[in-house]
């Protein structure tokens, strides 16, 4: 089964396909263009690389966030689209799963955290084997990086780029993985959606939805509006 996966959840559009018992063949877009204008040529010429066409894929997977709102749905319509017009399911995978996922030099407690912007992170802790296999420890929160510490245990190391938004002193106290396994890797979400998929089968359509831990920036401007407007006695 040739699976296509796609995720729009950072400023960089990522693509991926991959065939049973093979490496996956992964690429970046251009991060200077929006994902709009970047994903299907990202998702065409993955499939190139690989020798792939649209015909061949059996499975759509997509990383469902949390990351922008804007990116997570140019994603996810694109995913179910595609999954529509070829007649093929489609799996959506958390992106912090994904990332925990692709780490391989590492076994024991960590915690994934992302850049949120407004000064906060999203996060989520794990155990992880070092071959790919994960364990979640919570649910997915949002916090301030100084708040770390009320949803990461001591003995969890970090990964993902929310580390650059730690104080220093707090780096100094935690066990920090390489960058390289940082970003979100398309490749890692079609495994996983491949082993969900044969152990449990797809999603509805329906179900996939990208993960908002929080109000979008629009909510948040639009209930501060109405708010300054209220009168009260």
């Amino acid at each position: 089964m040739i699976c296509l996966g796609i995720d729009t959840s950072g400023p960089i559009a990522r693509a991926a396909v991959m065939s049973d018992g093979q490496i996956p063949t992964a690429l970046s877009a251009d991060g200077t263009k929006t994902h709009s204008e970047t994903l299907l040529a990202a998702l065409q010429e993955a499939l190139e690389r690989a020798g792939e066409s649209l015909a061949s894929v059996g499975l759509v997977a997509v990383g469902l966030g949390p990351g922008t709102w804007t990116g997570l749905r140019v994603g996810i319509t694109t995913a179910k689209a595609l999954a529509y017009a070829l007649a093929v399911p489609v799996v959506g995978i958390s992106t912090l799963d994904a990332i925990a996922a692709g780490v391989t030099d590492y076994t024991g407690e960590l915690a994934v955290i992302v850049d949120a912007r407004r000064h906060e992170v999203y996060g989520r802790s794990y155990h992880v084997d070092g071959k790919g296999g994960i364990t979640a420890r919570g649910e997915i929160f949002v916090a301030p990086p100084a708040s770390l510490g009320r949803f990461v245990g001591a003995d969890c190391a970090l990964v993902g780029n929310g580390i650059d938004l730690l104080v220093e002193q707090e780096r100094q106290k935690r066990h920090i993985l390489s960058r390289r396994f940082g970003e979100v890797d398309a490749g890692v979400i079609c495994r996983l959606a491949v082993g969900r998929y044969r152990h449990g089968g797809a999603d509805s359509p329906c179900d996939v939805m990208p993960i908002y831990v929080r109000k979008s920036d629009a909510e948040v401007a639009r209930e501060k509006k109405e708010g300054s407007g209220k009168i009260t006695c």
